[in-house]
């Protein structure tokens, strides 16, 4: 007769054992029965802390990002215009800051980012009759070393410099007769004050209060008279005059009134 056990046999996991982690066994003969069942084991995930998951969550939120298109900056290159198409800057003597403002924005949107490689295009867009006049002047003649932009534009400053007004042309336009009967009327009045007196200022010919009196000075008496009595008594005086826009905007409301009336 074969004895029980008084604890649990060994048990052989090995991968060449016959027996699994839940099968009970014994060392005795085939007959006897075991007293304990050996439980099956299970493999239970130890419990995940705040931080673990934290780092977890940045894991796949690197790998997101690293599958995302990067963004990338294109710069476009536009090359000079050619001489003649629509874009081209053309110097016919006239306006010369404002072409060689053209040119160096041209260059910019080419790549050009040294303005002295620009000096050859300077003679490239003049129209033929300005063009025979420079082609040998030292500072755009092709075959001289070591020009700049600086030299360059500033020789063709001098030799082609702008309209010059003086004080007595804003004078006698005021002095002229202007029509006042529609808004039209003052704006074509203060377009042409305004070219003149703008230039004026800015050389320091005269002064803003000097402006705005020749201004009143170009109206018909009616209505210079007319604004006196809607501005404040201290700019009823010839040297605190009221201002373009404040005569402006007086004169179209009196248009106005005599519209509806």
């Amino acid at each position: 007769m074969s004895s029980t056990p008084s604890s649990t046999s060994s048990l052989d996991f090995t991968p060449s054992s016959p027996l699994s982690p839940s099968t009970p066994t014994s060392t005795n003969s085939p007959d006897s029965q075991p007293t304990h069942a050996v439980k099956s084991l299970h493999l239970v995930p130890s419990p995940q802390t705040p931080h673990m998951a934290a780092q977890q969550q940045n894991s796949r939120l690197h790998s997101a990002l690293s599958t995302m298109p990067t963004q990338t900056t294109i710069l476009l290159i536009i090359p000079m215009p050619v001489l003649g198409t629509a874009n081209a800057p053309l110097f016919e003597g006239k306006d010369t800051e404002r072409y060689l403002k053209k040119i160096v924005q041209h260059g910019v949107r080419a790549g050009i980012t040294d303005k002295d490689s620009l000096v050859d295009y300077i003679l490239d867009y003049c129209s033929v009759e300005v063009y025979e006049f420079l082609r040998y002047v030292r500072e755009f003649d092709p075959e001289v070393l070591n020009r700049t932009w600086h030299k360059a534009s500033d020789r063709l400053i001098r030799l082609y410099p702008a309209k010059h007004v003086s004080v007595n042309d804003l004078r006698r336009y005021c002095l002229s007769r202007h029509p006042f009967n529609t808004e039209d009327d003052v704006d074509k009045y203060q377009l042409g004050f305004l070219k003149i007196s703008n230039t004026l200022v800015k050389s320091g010919r005269i002064t803003k209060t000097y402006a705005n009196k020749l201004f009143m000075e170009g109206l018909p008496r009616h209505l210079a008279s007319w604004i006196r009595t809607r501005v404040p008594e201290a700019n009823r005086t010839d040297t605190n005059p009221p201002t373009i826009d404040t005569v402006v905007d007086l004169l179209y409301e009196r248009l106005c009134k005599d519209f509806i009336a």
